[in-house]
């Protein structure tokens, strides 16, 4: 078989494929009509006389012609797809300067990107890239896309052979194009390329010296600095003739390439290796119907691995871009996508994704969300233990777990992730947990107080159906009380967390409980509470009200001094008369030391002189009550108050504290 030349020649990415006939065999192309129907493998090898040719098993597809957003009457051809196949990039030769527009004729190879929010969605309108790519003087064509949309590599007829640039978007701008350089760049020729899904490897072709003859698949690394290792030639699956048309599926470990060198069907036959046990797998055609007679080349697949892309020229002379749809089964990996806000202004973020393998923390792949969308997507194949980092300056990194051994089929996982500014995460928490009875079931629909040790209130909210609640953004370096609206037996168990809800905060205090180290509290409530002893204040319950002896008393103070309800507070009294203005107005002043006085008016006509209202529990009033003793010694004692009425303690709770 005749290799053919083409070492250092002045020609377009079209212009090459049209000299290895890329497109040139029309028993080929004219099976390529919107929807058709296909030979099976059996037939399409008996009718080239290639019965030994190892495929794989039968593949159905589907074959349709892309629409006028697309194709047009001129030529359309090298397409490549974001991992998600929801962003399309290919070259095209339709009028692109405003004189080629007036006089309807082709242009130079122009790059064209299409976008669609689903795989169920049409294409959207092809629009051009930018000036800073499409130079109007030149060729310029599409070899490949990043998974994550973000890194393009470029095909350039530089100095009178062809070379790999690449470009990188920067929010809605594609940076203009850099050579790729030496080592992957050389005086001979290099063409077709691919990305692995870490981003770290390209994967190209290049007919230099070194190879196994002609053109050969050879793959690079790029280093930290951003230099490129010396080129490896693929020598396990490149043979003594050409290799072309090499692509590396999100995956990482199915390589899609055109070979002159093994048994096919005819000219360029399109193969797959699988990499397996740290090497790579004798390749395997694919079969008809996209192998045939002719020459077969550049299929790019998305990572669910059911559709492909690829151009013909079908039945007309020029060039179109077809979709391929395969009935097989789902790639094995887990592909994750969404954006990366600022949490507060919601500002989409320019953030650092690191992924690395777990547990031994290798490196995998560094990416970066746009800019000016938040977005970004990162393919993890299956069988190892992951973890993602998003990160950006003067922002709290966020992390997450990927657990894939056991994955077993295709997964799109979409987070949306929101970074809180360093000093914002530092300063706050999230209190979260569940409300339960005294038989374990949840209590859903109450209200849950969250105060502070002084009483001040800081939040409120309902239990969801589960019993859940949460309190979001909550200043650290606080003691708090966690209140449940609930007249029976009660527990709250749950976390104080960072405002991920990713790590727990420990040897913080919730209700009298220091949290453990991985931010957990728990406390029980018993039935009824103090309450439930509560009679009202008038003249008739006085004898029915408890006399506390000191033993007793201590008791009290253990089981109920530091209970609470949002209904039950405390005040000091430190006067009672039936005429306010006996009060005095001395004796008034000297009290207002402490804090403002309340007069209260009851059914008795008595009017009280009350300190410190609004006490939330017993033994906060005791300190007050000692305080303003210090003052006047005669007079000053508490008094409780349950949904806004005075009450008094029941001789029924000595039977609790006695026992």
């Amino acid at each position: 078989m005749k290799k053919t030349s083409l070492l250092i020649i002045s020609i377009s990415v079209l212009s090459f494929l049209i000299n290895l006939s890329v497109f040139a065999q029309k028993n080929k192309d004219k099976k390529l009509k919107e929807t058709v129907n296909v030979k099976s493998s059996e037939e399409v090898l008996n009718a080239s006389n290639q019965k030994d040719v190892p495929v794989i098993d039968s593949i159905k597809v589907k074959i349709n012609k892309l629409g006028p957003n697309i194709n047009t009457p001129f030529d359309e051809y090298a397409p490549t797809i974001s991992a998600d196949g929801l962003v399309l990039f290919f070259t095209s030769r339709k009028p692109f300067t405003d004189k080629e527009k007036a006089k309807n004729k082709p242009s130079k190879e122009k790059i064209y990107v299409s976008k669609r929010n689903s795989a169920s969605e049409e294409w959207g309108p092809a629009i051009p890239l930018s000036d800073s790519i499409n130079i109007p003087t030149k060729n310029v064509s599409n070899i490949a896309i990043s998974n994550d949309g973000q890194r393009l590599l470029i095909y350039f007829d530089d100095k009178g052979n062809g070379e790999i640039y690449e470009s990188v978007l920067r929010g809605t701008e594609w940076s203009a194009p850099k050579s790729l350089g030496a080592p992957i760049n050389t005086p001979y020729h290099e063409s077709s390329a691919s990305f692995s899904p870490d981003g770290k490897t390209i994967y190209f072709i290049s007919n230099r010296k070194g190879g196994k003859g002609g053109r050969d698949i050879w793959v690079s690394t790029r280093l930290d600095n951003g230099s490129w290792t010396e080129p490896k030639n693929l020598s396990e699956l490149n043979t003594p003739e050409d290799e072309e048309a090499v692509y590396l599926h999100p995956d990482g470990k199915t390589l899609y390439f055109s070979s002159k060198g093994y048994k096919g069907l005819g000219g360029y036959d399109i193969f797959i290796s699988k990499f397996e046990n740290g090497e790579w797998q004798t390749p395997v055609n694919i079969g008809p119907p996209l192998n045939t007679a002719g020459d077969d080349y550049f299929l790019v697949v998305n990572a669910e691995g059911t559709i492909g892309y690829m151009a013909s020229s079908g039945d007309s002379k020029n060039r179109d871009i077809y979709e391929v749809i395969f009935e097989k089964k789902k790639a094995i990996l887990n592909l994750v996508k969404g954006t990366v806000k600022d949490a507060d202004t919601k500002q989409f973020l320019e953030a650092q994704i690191t992924s690395k393998i777990m547990p031994a923390e290798e490196l995998f792949g560094k990416y970066t969300s746009n800019k000016s969308t938040g977005e970004y997507l990162v393919a993890l194949p299956g069988g190892k233990q992951y973890q993602m980092v998003w990160d950006a300056n003067d922002y709290a990194p966020y992390d997450e777990d990927f657990d894939l051994t056991t994955l077993t089929e295709y997964k799109e996982q979409i987070m949306d992730i929101e970074l809180f500014k360093k000093d914002t995460f530092d300063r706050y928490m999230n209190i979260s947990g569940y409300v339960t009875d005294a038989n374990g079931q949840p209590i859903k629909q109450v209200t849950v107080i969250l105060k502070a040790k002084d009483g001040s209130l800081q939040r409120q909210t309902l239990t969801a159906e589960n019993g859940y609640f949460i309190f979001k953004r909550v200043a650290r370096n606080k003691d708090y009380d966690i209140i449940v609206d609930y007249p029976m037996d009660y527990t709250v168990s749950g976390k104080v967390l960072d405002l991920y809800n990713k790590r727990g905060i420990k040897d913080q205090k919730i209700h009298d409980q220091t949290t453990g180290a991985d931010g957990s509290y728990q406390f029980k409530i018993e039935q009824g509470g103090l309450e439930k002893y509560l009679i009202p204040f008038s003249k008739e319950n006085i004898p029915n009200s408890a006399q506390f002896d000191e033993n007793t008393f201590k008791r009290f103070l253990d089981k109920y001094g530091n209970y609470q309800h949002p209904d039950l507070s405390y005040k000091v009294q430190v006067g009672a008369y039936e005429n306010p203005q006996n009060f005095g107005k001395a004796y008034k002043k000297q009290f207002e030391k402490l804090d403002k006085l309340e007069d209260l008016k009851l059914e008795d006509n008595l009017t009280r002189f009350n300190l410190f209202t609004g006490i939330p529990t017993y033994n906060q009033a005791l300190v007050k009550r000692d305080e303003a003793r210090k003052l006047d010694p005669r007079d000053a004692f508490i008094t409780i108050y349950f949904k806004g009425q005075r009450m008094l303690i029941s001789k029924e709770i000595l039977k609790v504290l006695v026992n």
